[in-house]
């Protein structure tokens, strides 16, 4: 059995993405598995993969996980820090749903 969570990160693009990707490549989300995300803009995807005319300018990381607690993941993701934590975003969708759900976390003031 399975339990398959597809996540979107979103974040302001003044932040070190590498710095990201290697903070949250710290949390082990199950014993022995720890959080593997890749960047739209990932080095080893074709240029302009994505679609469109132009490059992306966003900053966007993608994965997919089995048996992800997202409780657990937005707690790590809080306690990382970004110079700009009102601009984070996590999109998640689990399995059996049909649209994604929105997390902030930090809800603009």
């Amino acid at each position: 059995m399975s339990n398959v969570i597809n996540i979107i990160i979103l974040f302001s693009s003044s932040e070190d993405e590498d710095k990201i990707i290697h903070e949250l490549s710290q949390f082990e989300y199950k014993k022995d598995f720890f959080f593997n995300v890749k960047s739209i803009k990932d080095k080893n995807l074709p240029k302009n993969w994505h679609g469109g005319s132009k490059g992306f300018e966003a900053s966007v990381l993608i994965g997919a996980y089995n048996y992800l607690s997202i409780s657990d993941l937005i707690n790590y993701m809080i306690n990382i820090k970004w110079e700009y934590i009102e601009d984070v975003q996590l999109l998640y969708k689990e399995e059996g749903d049909f649209v994604f759900k929105l997390a902030n976390l930090k809800e603009p003031e």
